[in-house]
């Protein structure tokens, strides 16, 4: 048996480990290399994921951003944006921000004034698109204000002077878009009530005047799905401004005015900037070249925490809402719906109340017109301020279950 010595043996192992070492250096690079590649692209999915979910939550919130505004800004949407019968779809209406435009919808769901918004956001970054919907269950609320008569009323009205209350319908000068209807009647009054008249006033209409036994406190302050309270929370000008009430406050010389830009300047309530006495210009409607023709629209809802006394004129449109009585002194021109919660009185000459008043009186005291004042039912004017005037219809999501993330589902 041949022995080998040590010398040999070490020979032997040495030569049976040659070529191990560069396979080795080659498996190890590839390792590495295949490390190396699966990081870049674990990296780079991390990326392309973290990128996409981005730009998907920019459009979730773009899209919450269109419900907002469809809430928030109703009354701006056109009609056709609500639908016409249940589970049809209106109008779609586009709101672009920033990052992307919010496509919404309303779908009406029945006739008590349930409906369906759903709002898609997109962003859109290059080639890069993100799509998210929400969905929102609202019920809409309005106010349901009856002008069934020039002015309607509890207690007893006297007339006095060259006054008239006239219940025949009639538009004023230059509302050429008007058409007059049947008239009603110049005064309808509550149970008991009363109308006289003294001197060469008048009082005229469809009939005369007329009692009317369903009158009581509530028809003043309860308004179809909306009450006095909610009217006054969504008015666009509340005098004081400072939020204080109680008191009587002279309220003149209103009228329309312009800002920097020649658009209607009209009173912001929560930011306090703007013309807190341009109430809307009813002069002129038709002809766009008169200075104030951007006011035409601007039918603003009125709240008087007291009561308030017009002395030296001025002007206005949209609805006046006053807690306690209204004084009109002179040559104040309303062209709306008067809401007084006290008594309705007139002095002087040259004030007119186109539309028509309540004045729930609630002292059941005698309410006067003297002086050359004028009462005039319209038909036309209290359309138009019930179609601009804001607040008189409110969006209301359902308290429970009306919100849903539709999770990249669109239109």
């Amino acid at each position: 048996m041949c022995m080998l010595n040590t010398d040999q043996r070490f020979e032997r192992i040495r030569d049976s480990r040659e070529g191990f070492a560069l396979p080795a250096a080659i498996l190890a690079v590839a390792v590495v290399a295949i490390l190396i590649t699966g990081g870049f692209h674990m990296a780079n999915q991390e990326h392309r994921v973290g990128v996409s979910s981005e730009r998907a939550t920019h459009a979730f919130y773009v899209a919450e951003d269109g419900l907002s505004v469809a809430v928030s800004d109703h009354h701006a949407l056109p009609g056709s944006f609500w639908g016409g019968s249940e589970w049809s779809f209106g109008s779609p209406q586009e709101f672009t921000g920033s990052r992307g435009t919010a496509t919404v919808r309303a779908q009406r769901v029945n006739d008590d004034g349930l409906y369906y918004i759903m709002s898609t956001g997109q962003i859109q970054e290059g080639a890069s698109e993100a799509t998210r919907s929400v969905g929102l269950m609202v019920r809409r609320r309005s106010a349901q204000i009856d002008i069934d008569g020039a002015l309607t009323t509890q207690g007893a009205v006297e007339v006095r002077g060259s006054s008239m209350i006239s219940g025949h319908d009639a538009a004023p000068a230059n509302w050429d878009h008007c058409t007059p209807g049947e008239s009603k009647p110049g005064v309808i009054v509550g149970p008991d009530g009363d109308v006289s008249t003294r001197g060469q006033a008048e009082v005229t209409g469809d009939p005369d005047w007329t009692e009317d036994e369903d009158i009581n406190n509530d028809t003043f302050s309860e308004f179809g799905d909306l009450s006095w309270d909610d009217l006054t929370a969504s008015a666009d000008i509340v005098i004081p401004t400072d939020g204080s009430s109680g008191g009587t406050y002279n309220l003149n010389n209103m009228a329309a005015s312009l800002d920097g830009d020649g658009e209607c300047n009209t009173w912001n309530r929560h930011a306090q900037t703007g013309d807190l006495w341009n109430w809307g210009y009813p002069y002129d409607r038709d002809d766009p070249t008169v200075e104030f023709a951007p006011c035409h629209t601007h039918f603003p809802t009125i709240h008087v925490k007291g009561t308030a006394r017009v002395q030296s004129g001025g002007y206005g449109q949209g609805i006046l809402l006053v807690d306690g009585d209204l004084d009109l002194r002179g040559d104040f021109n309303w062209f709306g719906i008067v809401i007084v919660q006290g008594q309705l009185q007139t002095q002087g000459s040259g004030n007119r109340i186109f539309g028509g008043a309540l004045a729930r009186n609630a002292d059941l005291d005698l309410q006067t017109y003297v002086g050359g004042s004028v009462i005039q039912y319209s038909s036309c004017v209290i359309n138009d301020a019930l179609t601009y005037a804001s607040g008189l219809t409110q969006i209301q999501p359902l308290a429970r279950r009306g919100w849903i993330d539709l999770a990249g589902q669109g239109f």
